[in-house]
């Protein structure tokens, strides 16, 4: 399909010319996204069976279904094994160590005292 034609000088219809508009054009592809040519298609990688299944599987409560850590595979398990991977790792103290205090308020402090020093200092 070719790409629509675009107006670079113009006229009003009560005859005054309003100059070249192709900024124009440039401004409303580049704030719109609208090129003037129809979106592409989207490839489904599924058939209509399997779309079914995944439908009916993240209906299902019993399991949680969550994109993998890597290589953009999902993953599919059950909420019991899911919330035991989750405490296992959580409980790995060589990793993670548990907190005596709620951090919530210092860092709000500290993000509040940048704040105030950038407005102070200026940009």
């Amino acid at each position: 399909m070719n790409d629509p034609p675009r107006m670079t000088n113009t006229t009003t219809t009560d005859g005054r010319d309003i100059g070249d508009t192709s900024d124009v054009d440039k401004r409303i592809t580049r704030n719109t996204g609208n090129t003037g040519k129809p979106p592409r298609q989207r490839r489904d990688n599924l058939s209509k069976e399997e779309h079914i299944a995944l439908k009916d599987l993240m209906q299902d409560p019993t399991i949680i279904i969550r994109p993998a850590d890597k290589g953009g595979a999902v993953v599919i398990q059950t909420y019991v094994d899911y919330r035991n991977e989750i405490m296992r790792q959580l409980n790995d103290e060589s990793t993670y160590r548990r907190l005596t205090f709620d951090p919530v308020s210092k860092f709000q402090r500290m993000i509040d005292n940048l704040l105030n020093w950038d407005c102070h200092v200026g940009t």
